[in-house]
């Protein structure tokens, strides 16, 4: 009777020691099928950073919106004070408008009065030069002979290479005069007049940029510069925080990289909101590897090789915000570990 129990016993500890080793190792057996749980990860979510530059040099003369608020395309930021560019596009303004007269002459042509008047002052110029080389001859006779002194010779060649010099002015002046009406003259004219409006165009739009204002959709972060600061251009002077599409960056290890792809979708999850998922999509993976950033918590996990991704959450319902920490679930690395019969 004892050994029967005995028996008994040794049979039902077998049977429960084999059952304990069939839940706890069956998934190291080749013929059993295991669902694999999802790959996540953790990390921060972040908003689309906006630097706001300025483009043009000047004095912030008054900033119109306030830091938290959200703000529209196209809404003022701040405005710059800068009479350097207004005295610029007034000088720009008034070469237009000369050069636009001179094309305006050119394509009239000149008029015969000042045709004539250039013909009398060659004529003019004709005698007064041949009387001072006269004038020239003479007293260079007469200091040859001892007449007069050397300084009234000298007076006398001053004269005579003034006298040449105003000649050669009229001459080229009625030249010019004469010729007003040649096609190239009028086509240098007008590629003039036309490089003079570009110019006033341009000295309007840098006055225009003294305007800076909010070049897409977002929350104003904060503003970089104060009322009466001196701003160089590029300097930035606003941040911008898009929330509408907020991005979390995650890392996962090399074994796990194959497991997601871009355009995968992911399941993200915040601690204001435990047991809510909000959809998202992996957009980047980078293309290297890295050491786990320095903010992991453990030492072990820092010294890792992993690679970032990048997942897309929009944020239409701006609930969600930047600075909360996040854990990302990738549903699609879910697999199926492949398997074979058993030989019996």
């Amino acid at each position: 009777m004892f050994h029967t129990k005995l028996k008994l016993d040794i049979v039902l500890l077998a049977v429960l020691l084999f059952a304990v080793l069939l839940i706890t190792g069956c998934d190291k057996l080749p013929w059993v099928t295991k669902e694999s749980r999802a790959l996540w990860s953790s990390g921060t979510l972040e908003g689309i950073s906006i630097l706001v530059s300025a483009e043009v040099r000047g004095t912030v003369s008054r900033v119109h919106i306030t830091e938290g608020e959200r703000y529209e395309e196209g809404e003022m930021l701040l405005t710059l004070d800068s009479p350097e560019l207004d005295i610029e596009r007034s000088i720009r303004i008034l070469d237009r408008d000369i050069a636009a007269a001179q094309r305006r002459q050119l394509a009239i042509g000149a008029r015969t009065e000042d045709i004539r008047e250039a013909q009398a002052r060659v004529r003019r110029a004709e005698r007064d030069r041949q009387q001072a080389s006269d004038d020239y001859d003479r007293m260079a006779r007469l200091l040859e002979s001892g007449s007069i002194p050397r300084s009234q010779y000298e007076s006398a060649e001053v004269a005579l290479t003034r006298a040449e010099a105003e000649y050669e002015t009229a001459t080229q002046t009625l030249e010019r005069i004469e010729n007003l009406t040649r096609p190239e003259e009028f086509e240098i004219a007008s590629l003039r007049s036309d490089q003079a409006s570009l110019a006033v165009d341009r000295a309007e739009l840098n006055a225009a940029r003294r305007e800076i204002r909010i070049p897409r959709s977002a929350w104003l972060d904060t503003v970089l510069v104060e009322t009466g600061e001196l701003v160089q251009p590029g300097q930035p002077v606003a941040r911008l925080i898009d929330r509408d599409l907020l991005t979390l960056t995650v890392y996962i290890s090399q074994q796990d990289l194959g497991k997601v792809s871009v355009g995968d979708p992911a399941e993200v999850r915040v601690d204001a909101w435990p047991e809510e998922r909000f959809d998202g999509t992996v957009r980047r993976i980078a293309e290297e590897a890295e050491f786990t950033p320095g903010n992991i918590q453990t030492r072990d996990d820092r010294a890792r090789l992993v690679f970032a991704v990048e997942v897309a959450i929009p944020n239409s319902s701006l609930r969600l915000r930047p600075g909360m920490g996040a854990e990302a679930e990738f549903p699609g690395s879910e697999r199926s570990v492949s398997t074979e019969g058993r030989d019996d």
